[in-house]
This record gives C-alpha cells, sequence and structure tokens, in this order.
C-alpha cells in the first residue's frame, strides 16, 4: 500500500498543503484505483467469490465498474457476467446496505493510509498543521478504530473533541453577524467558516452543493 493519493512517502508535508479534510479529498483517488483493480481482475476467481459471497456490489460501483471496463477494453463483457452470476444467486443486482466489497476496501484503505500519512507526518508537523487543514470527524473516528502510537491517539481525541464546539461557534457568528446586518446574507468569510465547521463534522457536501 502506498500513500497516494494522500501524498507520496517522499513528500508527505505537502499533503498539509490541502485545505479541508485529506481524506476526503483522496477518496476519488483511491476509489479509481480500487475501481481500476477490479476491472483488471473481474476473471479471478476469489475475487469473483467475494463479490458473489457479499450479494454484488452497490449501484455506485456497478456503474464505475461498467466504466472502467468499457475504457480498458472497449467491452462491458467482465461486467455483463458478473451482474448476471449475481442475479442468478441473489436475485438481486445490488449488495445489502454496508456489504459492497469496493465500499469496504475504499473505508479501509483510506483508514490505513491516513495512519500511514501521520506516521509520515510525524507529532511537530501535525501540531503545526495549517489552520485550514481539517480532518473530518467521521474519518477521524475511523482512524481511531486503528491500534494507534500514544501521540497520534492522543491528537485525534483533541481533534474530535474540539469539532463540535468549533462547529457551534461557527454557526453562532454566523447568526450573530447577519442580525447585525438587519437580515442580510452575512460575509463569505463567516458563510466561509460555517461551511468548513460543518465539512469537518459530515464531511463534504453531496455533489451538486452551492
Amino acid at each position: 500500500m502506498t500513500l497516494d493519493p494522500l501524498g507520496p512517502a517522499g513528500s508527505t508535508p505537502a499533503a498539509l498543503e490541502v485545505a479541508g479534510c485529506p481524506v476526503c479529498a483522496a477518496l476519488p483517488g483511491i476509489e479509481a484505483e480500487l475501481v481500476g483493480w477490479l476491472a483488471h481482475a473481474l476473471s479471478d476467481a476469489d475475487t469473483r467469490r467475494r463479490i458473489l459471497t457479499a450479494g454484488g456490489l452497490c449501484g455506485r460501483h456497478w456503474w464505475l465498474l461498467a466504466g472502467e471496463e468499457r475504457r480498458r477494453r472497449r467491452s462491458l463483457h467482465g461486467t455483463a457476467e458478473l451482474l448476471g452470476a449475481v442475479l442468478a444467486k441473489t436475485g438481486q443486482p445490488v449488495a445489502p446496505p454496508g456489504r459492497c466489497p469496493v465500499c469496504a476496501d475504499l473505508a479501509t484503505s483510506a483508514k490505513h493510509r491516513f495512519c500511514l500519512l501521520l506516521d509520515h507526518l510525524g507529532p511537530d508537523a501535525v501540531a503545526a498543521a495549517p489552520v485550514a487543514w481539517r480532518p473530518c470527524v467521521p474519518h477521524l473516528r475511523a482512524l481511531a478504530e486503528l491500534e494507534l502510537e500514544r501521540w497520534l491517539g492522543q491528537w485525534v481525541a483533541r481533534q474530535l473533541d474540539r469539532a463540535q464546539p468549533d462547529a457551534a461557534d461557527a454557526a453562532r457568528r454566523y447568526v450573530r453577524v447577519r442580525q447585525q446586518r438587519y437580515h442580510h446574507e452575512a460575509t463569505g468569510t463567516e458563510a466561509d467558516d460555517l461551511c468548513a465547521a460543518m465539512a469537518v463534522l459530515f464531511g463534504p457536501p453531496p455533489e451538486p452543493w452551492t
């Protein structure tokens, strides 16, 4: 496992330049890597068995798999065979909630890469991270599931402890500023601060979002 796209091992400090949650920012790249691997391994017996045991893939990953296979091979043959096998076995095309193997691998890979990134950076660099670099609560909680070094476990606990108070402060500041301006929209600064605090609590907003 490599640190990409959270940051190559030789340039991990660059990962601190990401505004918001570095794991959220890296998820599309990790997902693309996993889907690409799956498209390459469609004929692998163990891979097929795992997907059949899980009851298939989620709708999103069926589509991503089909798109990746078509891009690579100009064909949907492997996807069609796998989908047919899933339907024959389960009668349902979509894996039950929480059972999609690609979703599970995405969460596990992101969690471990994040841990490796922080370990490479070390306590001093992590403590001095820019204010805008704020891992979100869902990914901090996932990280806390691992057996962490003492300094890292303490850092995770501090980040979790501050997330809700920071969001409450941002919400109160937004409301106060808007009231002071006679119910006109608050400035971009207050809105940006509130959205950043919400992203820490919940992860990034759904797309499209304005």
